[in-house]
Order: structure tokens, then sequence, then C-alpha cells
């Protein structure tokens, strides 16, 4: 099957795009680092596209197309072209109503409508690499559903609405969009998930994505379009739980001891069962017997990622640019 690679990505240098989003900064009531939406480390653009398609030409050259998804069609000025990269902008595949936007909630809900987007996809943010190499089954399982990355999270009051509602600063604003996804598969499935993504290069399939965005679509346009994020929107976990529910895709935790992937099985588990996986993955950190799929550690773990080779991680938010430079420049040398 062929699977192609969609990743998002922004100039947050370019004069255009600033004046719009200063415009639409103005017309909200908002400010930069006004709060967790508006944090200018959400347009942040280091270099790690660069290394990133590195990564992917050098352990998984069997994806067919690349997509990097941009506004105002600016492309990165370092790339060149490729038969297998195309550039996509927001008003090829966002309604117009929608935009402009700098909400990466409101771009990942209508990704299945990029033009020529093949029905399996990986997507990623500009920060996700690949840390080994990898074969499609990593990604989709036998039947062509996805195996997606994710890690157990207690969602405490996660169902409790006036918990919900309740204006947040900070962090605090990312758990309760995740909430909203649990809230949303619970209300129409009864299935409360405990979980939340791992930063991971995450498989999609694009007719399940137009198929839960088209049951839910008035849900998802009145709450998660906004042009910077919100409280109200909903997190893109929620195409996943989704999937899960209808039972198509495969959730599994972002470790494993020996080859067996950890499955997250909402219907069976327990806290009998979520107390022996923990015990489980103490021993084996412990004498080094854990193998991670997927790390998202800052550099207090970038020599042991040398040593792991996850087939996936992820270094986000970090702030000495030139030491992260330097260790992607290891890690993905031009040859």
């Amino acid at each position: 099957m062929k699977i192609d690679l969609v990743y998002t990505w922004v100039n947050p240098d370019d004069e255009k795009w600033l004046a719009t989003k200063e415009k639409a900064l103005a017309a909200a009531g908002k400010k930069i680092n006004e709060d967790f939406g508006t944090r200018a480390s959400r347009w942040d653009a280091d270099d790690e596209l660069f290394y990133s398609l590195r990564s992917a030409d050098k352990f998984a050259p069997w994806i067919n197309r690349i997509f990097i998804v941009v506004d105002n069609g600016t492309a990165p000025k370092w790339l060149r072209e490729h038969p297998r990269v195309t550039i996509v902008d927001h008003k090829d595949f966002i309604p117009d109503a929608y935009r402009p936007t700098f909400n990466s909630a409101t771009i990942e809900i209508f990704l299945h409508k990029i033009p020529g987007l093949s029905e399996h996809y990986l997507y990623a943010n500009d920060d996700m690499f690949f840390g080994a190499s990898v074969s499609p089954d990593f990604f989709f399982d036998p039947r062509g559903n996805p195996i997606v990355i994710i890690r157990e999270k207690r969602q405490y009051r996660a169902l409790n609405d006036k918990y919900l509602n309740t204006p947040s600063k900070h962090s605090g604003m990312y758990f309760r969009r995740v909430r909203r996804a649990v809230r949303l598969v619970y209300d129409n499935f009864g299935l409360f998930y405990n979980v939340q993504f791992k930063h991971a290069i995450e498989p999609c399939r694009k007719s399940y994505q137009a198929d839960n965005f088209k049951q839910f679509e008035k849900l998802f346009l009145e709450t998660t379009t906004t042009p910077f994020r919100a409280e109200k929107n909903i997190q893109r976990l929620a195409f996943s739980l989704l999937d899960n529910a209808k039972g198509r895709n495969t959730l599994a935790l972002n470790w494993r001891v020996g080859r067996a992937r950890i499955v997250y099985d909402v219907r069976r588990d327990s806290v009998l069962r979520r107390a022996a996986r923990f015990l489980l993955w103490a021993f084996a950190t412990i004498f080094w017997f854990v193998k991670y799929d997927a790390y998202d550690k800052n550099f207090l773990i970038m020599k042991l990622l040398k040593i792991y080779r996850p087939k996936v991680f992820c270094l986000h938010n970090i702030d000495d640019k030139c030491k992260m430079r330097r260790f992607l420049s290891e890690m993905f040398p031009w040859t």
C-alpha cells in the first residue's frame, strides 16, 4: 500500500504571515504570549524539518509522497524541488470560512481534504523524527489499520462539565482539550479512555478521518475552528479514540519489553492490569530491558536516544537551539 507523510510547518519570519497573524490577534482581542494558545513558541521553526526529512529518507525510504503544509505558500528556503515533495497551502484544503488560522487543531481536522493524499498516511510535526529503520507494519496492521502510539494518563474528573468549562492557564488548556476528546467518545460509545497522545509520528487513514469528521462535523466546526488554540477545542486524539471504539485501529503504549508491543484495550483494562504493567516497566527499566518505540524527552535523554534508538522521537520546546542542531546533525549527517 502507498503511505504518504504529511508535515505541518510555518515560517515565523514571513512578513505577510506575521501581518496576518497580528491582524487576527487584534480581532480576537489577544496578544502574543497572553495565554497557552498564543505562545510565541507555537510557531517556532529552527530547521527541525530539515533533519526530519533526512531521517525519513534514511529510515523510511518506502514513503510514497511527502506533503508539507504551509500558510501563504511560503516553503522553507533551503528546500529544493523534488518529485516526491509537495507544498500544500492552507487554502488548498481548509475552507475559506476558517482561514486564516494559527491553530493546529483547526488544521488537523481538515488534513483528510489535502488533494492527492493517499488513503494511508503519516502525520508529523516538524520536530518529530525517525530514529531507526522502520517498516510500514510499525504503523499499520495487516488489515491496513493504524497502530497509534499513546500513553496511559488518568483523566481525573474528565467527565465533569464544570471542570471541563473552568478557564485555565498554560498547560491546563491542553489537558482540557484532551479530556474533551475523551468525553466525546464516552458520550457516544460509553467507553472511557485513560490515555493521551505520545509525541510521535501518527498513522492515519483518510477515509476514517473523513467518516469521523462527517459524523461530528457540526461539533468540530463549532468548537475547534478558532483562529488560535482555545479551551473549547477538541484535541485530534478524538479521531484515534473514535477509530478504536469502532474497532478500526490499535492503541499501543510507547514502550515494550522484548518484541511484543503492549496494547491498550479499553474494554478489558483494569487497575490490576495497569499495576502489573507498571511493575513490569519499573523492573525492565532498572535492568535496561525496555525498548522504546517513541521518546520525547529533552536534552537529558539525548545520549540515551543514541543508545535506545527508538523508532520515532520528538524534540519539542528546546531552549538550546545550537545544541539541538549539533545533536541532529550527528544523528542525521549528510551522506
